[in-house]
């Protein structure tokens, strides 16, 4: 499907099944949150979610969405809050559900579009486990070709089974340089700012990362660097537009996401938005609603990554 035909970026949900929530708790060792969260409007209110990756493996492989509900969270890591991410581990699973529902399905990115697996987990009321097959799941780390490790995802229930394979990026704290991971980002994503105006602030990332390494792998310090980059980026003037957006202000997708804000502004103001404002604002100024997107049943939560233009793809 094409940019232009494509409101929104969804989750195409291919699978449901009803897993216990004790047996999901014993593996929130292997997942990692991302910093990002969100809120699923529904019809008497709204619902918190947050966003994980499983340990060591990247998000444009596979995330996981999990309601916040069902999460005892770990306090923040103060360390992290230096450079702006906000990152917890959760300690274990609520009592308020015993059955939850796990989604599988595909996303496609923001920005380039490509589809990645995610998979969610929401608590189920009560007397709705029975409408959906009961599934167990395992989830290990297991080794790969080359001394490389993956994550196995197995989820098996009467009738079939799913196996999802990821790789790690199993390079730890003391295994690489956050001067060349910085450097590595901005080569490949950043390039339209400037280096005279990168150059400081390499050396900021650095010493505060520094500070809170202890416990990086390389997947989280991609991760900061890329977020640094982000904030550096958008108070020098340049935007991130998204795929749809790209293609109903006119520009190229293939000049890249990154557009100077002025010329943002200019482009909302050719569509008859002098303000520069996005159409769900206007609506909501209107006294409209405010979901920019429209969102089928079943669909899984946009992150706020995706809302505000902050998700690492790459």
């Amino acid at each position: 499907m094409s940019a232009k035909n494509r409101k929104h970026p969804r989750c195409n949900v291919q699978h449901r099944f009803v897993v216990s929530a004790k047996a999901i708790e014993r593996y929130l060792p292997l997942i990692q949150h991302t910093g990002q969260s969100m809120k699923i409007q529904k019809r008497k209110g709204s619902e918190s979610y947050s966003r994980f990756i499983f340990s060591g493996v990247p998000a444009k492989h596979v995330d996981l969405v999990i309601q916040d509900a069902l999460l005892v969270h770990a306090c923040d890591r103060q360390e992290h809050q230096l450079l702006e991410i906000q990152s917890w581990q959760p300690e274990a699973m609520t009592d308020d559900f015993q059955s939850l529902m796990l989604e599988v399905g595909l996303r496609a990115g923001c920005y380039d579009l490509k589809e990645r697996d995610r998979l969610s987990l929401k608590g189920i009321p009560n007397g709705n486990a029975k409408d959906f097959p009961a599934a167990s799941v395992r989830i290990v780390r297991i080794p790969a070709e080359d001394n490389r490790e993956e994550i196995m995802v197995i989820i098996r229930w009467d009738g079939g089974q799913i196996i999802k394979e990821y790789p790690v990026v199993a390079i730890q704290q003391g295994e690489f340089s956050l001067e060349r991971v910085f450097w590595w980002q901005w080569s490949h994503w950043y390039r339209f700012l400037d280096r005279s105006i990168v150059e400081p602030e390499a050396a900021n990332f650095i010493e505060l990362g520094n500070q809170c390494l202890a416990d990086w792998d390389l997947n989280f310090a991609n991760r900061a660097a890329g977020q640094f980059l982000y904030r550096i980026a958008r108070r020098n003037g340049w935007k991130k537009l998204r795929a749809d957006q790209l293609a109903r202000l006119g520009f190229d997708i293939s000049a890249g996401a990154w557009q100077r804000e002025d010329r943002v502004t200019e482009a909302y103001a050719r569509l008859g938005h002098p303000t520069g404002c996005g159409e769900a604002t206007l609506r909501a100024a209107n006294g409209g609603s405010f979901e920019p997107w429209e969102r089928g049943e079943g669909d899984s939560p946009l992150t706020d990554a995706e809302l505000l233009e902050l998700e690492f793809e790459e």
